[in-house]
């Protein structure tokens, strides 16, 4: 099977591409950008952070592993060449790469400017959701979320041959609609 991407934006327009991240690697990325003169938003907040005796106050990113860049399509393939294991394209169901027309991503900028304090990124499971497993031997596995154990373990009940529930991880977790 052959995965056929279709460009959604002509070479030489800009338009604004969300790119994941790898861990932590936002503010960084945002220095090379800033050295490679693309535009660029990643949304900060700070953060004070607490080490043994000291206390720093620190820019954090407020959407963990997501950037934007307004560039065009050109310019795209050459920075994720740039940094293969760090940036990666959103795609889209229909196999076109996501992109962000310009008059919401001004709104957004300036939604996120103005309230930085109180934006919160929720991004919480609650009994009930319907999930999909991501990863290991049950990747692909629809289930019923039934019980949360703090914030990193769930266990989902699996429907199949007979009911089983099992604990994992909420990295593993997709919520599906």
């Amino acid at each position: 099977m052959t995965l056929t991407i279709k460009a959604p934006i002509s070479p030489e327009n800009k338009v604004w591409l969300p790119l994941t991240t790898t861990a932590n690697c936002e503010l960084k990325l945002k220095e090379k950008l800033d050295y490679l003169k693309i535009e660029h938003f990643i949304p900060t907040r700070k953060r004070i952070i607490r080490h043994a005796r000291t206390v720093k106050e620190v820019d954090r990113p407020l959407i963990p592993s997501l950037i934007f860049i307004r560039t065009t399509w050109k310019e795209a393939h050459s920075f994720r060449a740039l940094y293969p294991r760090k940036v990666y394209l959103i795609y889209q169901h229909d196999r076109t790469v996501l992109h962000i027309p310009d008059r919401e991503m001004e709104r957004f900028i300036q939604f996120i400017t103005i309230n930085k304090k109180d934006v919160q990124i929720c991004n919480t499971l609650v009994v009930g959701d319907k999930v999909m497993i991501k990863t290991g031997p049950l990747a692909g596995t629809l289930g019923l979320l039934i019980k949360c154990e703090g914030k990193n373990y769930f266990t989902i009940r699996l429907k199949g041959l007979c009911n089983a529930s099992i604990r994992i991880l909420k990295k593993d977790l997709k919520v599906v609609q």
